[in-house]
């Protein structure tokens, strides 16, 4: 695992006795990592418990996801797995989310999950209707991404829903978004979607509003969101990172330039998997 950038708190510093990683995820100021024996690592800020992995956490575990100053973890069984800051009721999962969940998403102060059945649920800070899913958002929903005060999906036929926050018109689907889009990424206050031909498209405000690089035909194959920058894995295992470089999470070392697996965007920094 290879992460850079804002360092405050640790989060950016990967422990030396991680083991195989099969996944990463950054919040504010601490960073995730899920082994491949399905176990929760967790670092840096710890000042509501974010990095306090519980003891259900440490085994059987299939997703995680880091938020503001809280995290979320999904076991084999459905089950979410919450801890750390829960002054909005983050971390208060309803019983909805008890069992046959599928996928995770923390945002700034919020969460979101997606059943079984494609029903996205929502909790946590509300102040702007992130945690208020849209009718639209009740079925057929393949994916999520919470954002800081907003919220993403995408329908099975590969359209995007958006809601709560759009001071920055990041929940204003932008009429150059793809036909079909195949992933997509909420950050603090823009949006990203990666088309299924692996083109990146960005609305909202990061540092460059509405930015995306001229990647010419290299193929994107995954993006991720952070406060104000952008990243996404290339076709060709590279980390390509953009838009704001304040503590140089933009500024992608030479390890992570080739056989990346995945990638993640903290707040203000950058964390990727590589493989063996």
């Amino acid at each position: 695992m290879i992460s850079w950038g804002y360092d405050n708190k640790g989060q950016a510093t990967v422990p030396t006795d991680l083991g195989p990683v099969v996944a990463v995820s950054g919040g504010e100021s601490h960073s995730l990592a899920l082994t491949s024996a399905g176990k929760v690592i967790a670092w840096g800020g710890n000042d509501q418990g974010q990095a306090t992995v519980p003891k259900e956490a440490t085994s059987d575990i299939t997703a995680i996801s880091a938020g503001g100053r809280h995290s979320l973890a999904l076991t084999k069984n459905g089950k979410v797995i919450a801890w750390g800051d829960n002054s909005f009721g983050q971390t208060n999962v309803p019983p909805e989310a008890a069992a046959d969940i599928t996928a995770i998403s923390s945002g700034g102060f919020h969460s979101l999950a997606l059943t079984k059945q494609g029903k996205v649920i929502g909790w946590g800070y509300d102040t702007s209707g992130q945690a208020t899913v849209p009718k639209e958002a009740t079925s057929d929903i393949t994916a999520i991404s919470a954002g800081g005060r907003h919220s993403l999906a995408l329908t099975k036929d590969g359209k995007v829903i958006a809601w709560g926050d759009n001071r920055f018109g990041q929940t204003t689907l932008p009429d150059r978004l793809p036909a079909v889009v195949a992933a997509i990424a909420a950050g603090g206050f823009h949006s990203l979607a990666l088309s299924k031909d692996g083109v990146a498209v960005a609305w909202g405000s990061g540092k460059n509003e509405w930015s995306v690089p001229m990647f010419g035909s290299l193929k994107l194959t995954a993006v991720a969101a952070g406060w104000l920058h952008s990243a996404a894995l290339g076709a060709d295992g590279r980390a390509y990172v953009w838009d704001d470089n304040t503590f140089g999470q933009r500024a992608v070392p030479d390890q992570a330039t080739s056989g990346v697996t995945a990638i993640s965007a903290g707040s203000f920094h950058t964390l990727t998997v590589k493989g063996s």
